[in-house]
């Protein structure tokens, strides 16, 4: 699995930096870091390391796998174009609602006051307001 050991240093360093446990959420993306030829078990590798991070980093959490944006939604064959952003956006939006959505423990489709309570109070736990 490629790169695990330095995105947990990445993240153990930045809540070093901000005093606090900072959650991260983490894309799974492979293709990108690659120079072409495509290399389909190097991009496997990758994805699986950050899927790693995510298993075992606490308060990491895995966020959209965004290699379905090939090189037509880039404008450099690295950097998403106008397009390839507001996709972006979007899968990260529906990852999000996803969490969220995961966390409503009722099962009613909201997450209302008692969710939140209780997403307070495991907060409050992991003393992420210090």
């Amino acid at each position: 699995m490629y790169g695990n050991d330095r995105l947990t240093t990445i993240i153990k360093v930045a809540r070093q930096y901000a005093g606090r446990q900072v959650s991260w959420s983490i894309a799974i993306v492979g293709w990108q870091y690659f120079e072409h030829p495509f290399d389909p078990a190097a991009v496997q590798a990758v994805n699986d390391g950050q899927r790693l991070v995510t298993d075992t980093v606490p308060v990491a959490f895995e966020g959209p796998y965004t290699d379905v944006l090939d090189l037509s939604f880039c404008h450099d064959g690295a950097h998403f174009n106008a397009a390839g952003l507001q996709i972006h956006a979007e899968i990260w939006q529906n990852a999000i609602m996803r969490r969220i959505n995961r966390d409503d423990f009722e099962n009613d489709g909201y997450v209302d006051f008692v969710v939140f309570s209780d997403f307070a109070r495991k907060w409050l736990e992991i003393d992420c307001c210090s």
